[in-house]
């Protein structure tokens, strides 16, 4: 029953992914995202109601803690897993900022690029200098971004270091940076990771088996990025993080 239980949850997973991709070369261009930044509340939509489809197919208990900001806010979170992307795109209309690798992933990579996702390579200055900038640009418009500033994902032990360039632009702009501590229930959370060279179909086989995936949104207050010295705004947003997830 397991196993057919599963190879429901990855058919209708597939079918949703397809969806997606027909929504981002369709639908969701016509709505003017592409076109500008003034207009994507049909964008919004779909991606959300995608979103919660995914969640409610893979049985994604999701708990809220805090409420997520409506202001034009920088969100941060600790990363685990591409389903910490699913269910906080079920809970606000985020446009997240994500490394150049999740772009070539299988079906998800074009889903997320077609829904405006600002990509980032690693190590090239170039680059994260012209993403500094277009992240400003969509703070100034009211446009909400979501990054994880680990730059990797985790087990969910820990949090790493985060990096503070990518956080600039809500100190440039004079917004604030709202904390979202991620944790998974047990035992799931010994399957929801996904870390080091693990495959996107293989690990959808994985959590597609659980009867059930718990995970807490907890959305902390959010910080004025002006109220803290550049240097010191990645520690004090990761030791908040860390504190609401450990203590």
């Amino acid at each position: 029953m397991t196993w057919l239980r599963a190879s429901l949850k990855v058919f209708l997973i597939l079918i949703t992914l397809f969806i997606g991709l027909g929504l981002t070369v369709t639908i969701i261009p016509l709505s003017g995202f592409r076109r500008g930044l003034g207009s994507y509340r049909v964008r919004n939509c779909c991606t959300r109601a995608w979103s919660s489809t995914i969640c409610s197919i893979l049985g994604m208990r999701i708990e809220t803690l805090g409420t997520p900001s409506t202001e034009s806010t920088l969100t941060v979170a600790n990363h685990i897993s591409w389903l910490d992307i699913m269910a906080l795109a079920s809970q606000r209309d985020y446009v997240f900022v994500a490394k150049q690798e999740v772009g070539d992933w299988p079906l998800l990579g074009k889903i997320f690029e077609g829904v405006g996702t600002l990509f980032i390579r690693r190590g090239n200055r170039e680059d994260s200098d012209h993403l500094s900038g277009k992240m400003a640009e969509y703070l100034t418009r009211k446009i909400p971004l979501m990054l994880f500033p680990e730059a990797t994902t985790t087990d969910g032990t820990r949090v790493r270091r985060f990096s503070g360039k990518l956080m600039a632009p809500a100190r440039q702009t004079d917004q604030s940076i709202q904390p979202v501590a991620i944790r998974y229930g047990s035992p799931e959370s010994a399957v929801t990771p996904f870390i080091g060279d693990d495959a996107f179909v293989t690990h959808l086989l994985k959590v597609a088996r659980l009867p059930e995936i718990r995970i807490r949104l907890n959305f902390l207050p959010p910080i004025p990025a002006g109220s803290l010295p550049a240097d010191e705004i990645p520690r004090f947003v990761q030791s908040r993080i860390a504190t609401a997830l450990f203590d």
